[in-house]
């Protein structure tokens, strides 16, 4: 118990150095902008801190859930990348030329693939590891490997395209790659598939469970549906309110309620920031 709470206090130290010196590299870098614009893209630059800080609120009181754990590394993860990302941007590290922008940065590429990997894992796994962190039943083996192995997919497909331009990355095409699409949208399409059979098969647990699983698994959906329906309104004052509603209103028997902020704080942002990186 001793250990597992070290391990997680060590991880989230970790993850407030980095937001540390990745806060201030990215104000540097922003110092010609408005001051309004420079605080936004600070905290966007630390949003790995908030997925840290929930992980480990939820390994402190529950070391055992893989769930906890699996964001607790994810956040560390994401800000080490974020970090690396905004000292490169200031010339603290390798980067500074625009044709080469992994030369001298081969941690980074690491740390975005790793993050990368986590990330999309998270996103297909969390309805298979809610509440409990365990898989339901030996059933659920085949859509988890599906997701690992689409996670996998698109990561090395990410990771061949910024290497070179004869592999092309679907969501910003490489003019030099001479791939047919359907080539180059496999890996999406795996991934999309296998993590759609579990959210929907997580309906059917919905269906079939219990008070008080039936209500956690409820509001972890409704929170899912929130969120991808205020997509469509933007960034206006109506989606942000919809989403945060949508962040706090967990269950008090969840898990996520020792937090007080629930499970997709820091979803939204991160995901965000992740789709500018890529």
């Amino acid at each position: 118990m001793r250990a597992r709470r070290a391990a997680g206090t060590g991880l989230l130290l970790v993850s407030l150095v980095a937001a540390v010196w990745g806060g201030w590299a990215e104000w540097q870098h922003r110092s010609g902008e408005p001051t309004s614009v420079a605080l936004v893209q600070v905290a966007l630059s630390l949003v790995g801190l908030a997925w840290s800080g929930i992980g480990a609120v939820l390994t402190w009181h529950r070391p055992r859930n893989v769930l906890g754990w699996l964001m607790l590394v994810v956040g560390t993860t994401t800000q080490l990348s974020l970090a690396e990302e905004s000292l490169a941007r200031v010339g603290v590290l390798g980067g500074g030329d625009p044709a080469y922008p992994w030369d001298g940065r081969g941690a980074g590429l690491a740390l975005g693939v790793a993050g990368g990997f986590l990330i999309f894992a998270l996103l297909g796994l969390l309805p298979v590891l809610y509440p409990s962190g365990r898989l339901p039943g030996p059933r659920w083996r085949v859509p988890v490997i599906a997701v690992l192995a689409g996670s996998a997919l698109m990561e090395v497909q990410w990771l061949l395209s910024e290497l070179g331009d004869t592999w092309a990355w679907p969501f910003s095409p490489a003019p030099g790659s001479s791939q047919p699409a359907w080539l180059v949208w496999a890996p999406t399409a795996v991934y999309a598939a296998a993590t759609l059979a579990v959210w929907t098969a997580c309906v059917g647990r919905l269906v079939r469970a219990r008070r008080p699983e039936r209500q956690q698994l409820a509001w972890l959906l409704t929170a899912v549906v929130v969120i991808l329906l205020t997509q469509s309104l933007g960034d206006s004052t109506a989606a942000m309110w919809r989403r945060r509603r949508a962040c706090t209103c967990c269950p008090r028997r969840s898990p996520w309620a020792s937090c007080g902020t629930g499970c997709w704080g820091s979803r939204s942002s991160s995901g965000a920031a992740w789709c500018t990186r890529r």
